[in-house]
C-alpha cells in the first residue's frame, strides 16, 4: 500500500517563499505580461498530447478528445483573451497594495 506523507507544511513554506518574492518585485509590465502569456498559451500548446495522456491515465482511460476540449484548449484560450484585454488590468492593484 503506497503511503501518502502530509505535504501542507512544505508547501505553505513554497507559498511563502513565491508570496514574498512577488511582493519584493515591481509589477511586470504592460509587455512582461504578454510575454508571458503567450509564453505560457505554447507551452500548453507543446505540451497538449502530454497533458491529454497524463489525465487520461489518471482518469481510467479518459477520452483525449475530451481533455482538448475541456481543459487543454479552454487553458489556450483564457491565456489568449487575457493578453487581449490586459491593458484595462494593467494598473497597481488595490489588493497588492493594501498588502504591501
Amino acid at each position: 500500500m503506497n503511503e501518502i506523507r502530509p505535504i501542507t507544511a512544505d508547501m505553505r513554506g513554497l507559498f511563502d517563499a513565491q508570496r514574498a518574492a512577488f511582493l519584493q518585485r515591481e509589477a511586470p509590465s504592460l509587455q512582461e505580461r504578454r510575454a508571458d502569456l503567450k509564453k505560457l498559451a505554447d507551452a500548453i500548446g507543446r505540451i497538449g498530447d502530454r497533458l491529454e495522456a497524463a489525465i487520461s491515465a489518471d482518469f481510467g482511460n479518459r477520452s483525449r478528445h475530451e481533455t482538448k476540449l475541456g481543459e487543454v484548449f479552454p487553458a489556450q484560450s483564457a491565456s489568449g483573451t487575457r493578453c487581449a484585454i490586459l491593458r484595462a488590468g494593467c494598473g497597481p492593484s488595490a489588493s497588492r497594495s493594501a498588502s504591501s
